[in-house]
């Protein structure tokens, strides 16, 4: 019930001959291996060919074309080594042939390419992993044949009736080898599409204009969404309708943010399930420990002003569409992880412009207590003047008073469809300027721009938004 797995390491020192004549006795294997590990010599210190230099790329992938010519069932391995390959010398040595990678952070004694990584590019090329298959039985072996070569040549009966074996010659491989080449470089054909629209779009239902911005950009063509909340409003202050109820009720999906912010939503989620409603939560595609708890029974939900909790919510949306959709998951799939990497750069971008903001001046005051995401991922300490759906209060509470004191407080943040006048009493109260808006808990209405930094921004959707907020934020924070 056993199968073969054996293969080879290049760059011992051995000749085209060697790698040819390894091939040759694979080949004449009764069943040829299961299994064909094409390794590169991964040198270590100490070790008698710790001063071997590295496989030539072209070398490589040769090899693989011409094993995968001589042994065609088998699962040629690009194994040890691949941290010393560019993706695109990995791509060629699998369009060359290779069907199979070693999978995790770590082989016997060498690093390899980290999970991640190996994902995107598998992503990337338009292959999808196999699925395990437990009842898989060992290739079965010829019984009027020798199982090896060496037996095989001492062997005087004929191989009838079994089918010959494909058991190649050095020189006939070497033959093979501007064939296996030319299949390499030039014959690669495009994949079968990996996906399937829906013939008519989604109807799509979202609380949030920000949540409508995320499905929008995951779905793409394959959807159509509105949300329920108007821009420019507080999400907190949200009382469901009759006709918001209708509209979610004769949609296909159903997307909520979660984490409390629609709290005046009571409707039954697994009722609208049972109904046939696909129904996401944002939120679910938060860890336990991304998710900020004010107080021990309570949950922070802004999240989305955290660029790098936001891409995990790009993936439960793709999820939560693959439901409603299945032929099209690698569509959402792929658009998510696009978006994610959108995400990514915007972080790594704010991380490196926020951080000129001196130490003295870290700490950011703003009318709702919206910016907690924000301030930890990027190292401020935030306080809001109200919180969620309440009203500002007419006195600052001592305790703000004393923060504000402490840390020389000088700029109170307003919320952008926050009317000035609202919060004017107390900034006046806390000497604070307090007309500088940005954006943190709804999108503007279509069309809005606002300056930034070096030009004006379009801030009805995530990107810029969040870029004006924390271009606004740092052009005041750096300076006081």
């Amino acid at each position: 019930g056993l199968s073969v797995c054996c293969g080879g390491i290049l760059g011992l020192g051995e000749t085209i001959d060697d790698r040819l004549h390894l091939l040759e006795i694979l080949s004449g294997f009764n069943p040829q291996p299961e299994s064909v590990p094409i390794n590169s010599l991964m040198p270590m210190p100490g070790t008698p060919l710790a001063e071997n230099g590295g496989v030539d790329v072209f070398d490589l992938v040769r090899m693989i074309a011409v094993a995968r010519i001589a042994i065609p069932r088998a699962k040629v391995r690009l194994s040890a080594g691949r941290t010393r390959l560019s993706r695109e010398a990995q791509a060629l040595a699998m369009f060359a042939g290779a069907n199979s990678i070693f999978y995790g952070d770590k082989l016997l004694t060498a690093a390899n390419p980290a999970v991640a990584e190996d994902q995107r590019l598998l992503r990337d090329l338009g292959l999808l992993p196999q699925e395990p298959n437990p009842a898989l039985a060992a290739p079965p072996a010829c019984a009027e044949r020798p199982c090896s070569p060496a037996m095989a040549e001492a062997h005087e009966a004929p191989y009838a009736p079994c089918p010959p074996p494909a058991m190649p010659s050095r020189r006939h491989l070497l033959r093979l080898l501007p064939a296996a080449w030319l299949a390499a470089s030039c014959h690669h054909q495009d994949p079968p599409p990996r996906h399937r629209l829906p013939e008519q779009a989604l109807t799509v239902v979202t609380s949030t204009v920000q949540a409508a911005d995320l499905v929008r950009l995951v779905g793409g063509e394959a959807v159509e969404v509105r949300s329920l909340i108007p821009p420019d409003r507080n999400p907190h202050l949200w009382q469901p309708t009759a006709a918001d109820l209708v509209a979610i009720q004769t949609a296909d999906v159903f997307f909520l943010s979660g984490l409390g912010l629609e709290a005046n939503f009571t409707e039954n989620l697994q009722t609208l399930r049972d109904r046939g409603l696909v129904v996401g939560v944002l939120a679910n595609g938060l860890a336990d420990d991304d998710i900020l708890h004010p107080t021990p029974e309570k949950s922070e939900p802004h999240f989305w002003m955290n660029p790098l909790l936001w891409a995990k919510a790009a993936s439960e949306a793709a999820a939560v569409l693959s439901e409603a959709f299945p032929p099209s998951a690698s569509w959402f799939s792929d658009r998510a992880h696009e978006y994610g990497t959108e995400l990514q750069r915007l972080h790594q971008e704010l991380n490196r412009r926020l951080a000129v903001i001196p130490a003295r001046s870290r700490f950011l005051l703003s009318s709702s207590d919206s910016m907690a995401y924000f301030a930890k991922a990027y190292g401020l300490e935030a306080r809001g003047l109200a919180s969620g759906p309440d009203p500002f209060p007419e006195k600052a509470p001592s305790e703000l008073s004393d923060w504000v004191a402490d840390h020389r407080v000088r700029t109170l943040f307003r919320e952008s469809f926050t009317p000035a006048a609202a919060i004017l009493p107390l900034s006046r109260q806390l000497q604070l300027l307090g007309d500088l808006p940005i954006i943190s808990l709804n999108l503007a209405a279509p069309g809005t721009r606002l300056p930034g930094a070096s030009n004006e921004l379009k801030v009805d959707s995530y990107l810029p938004a969040l870029r004006y907020t924390a271009e606004t934020i740092l052009g005041r924070l750096r300076v006081e």
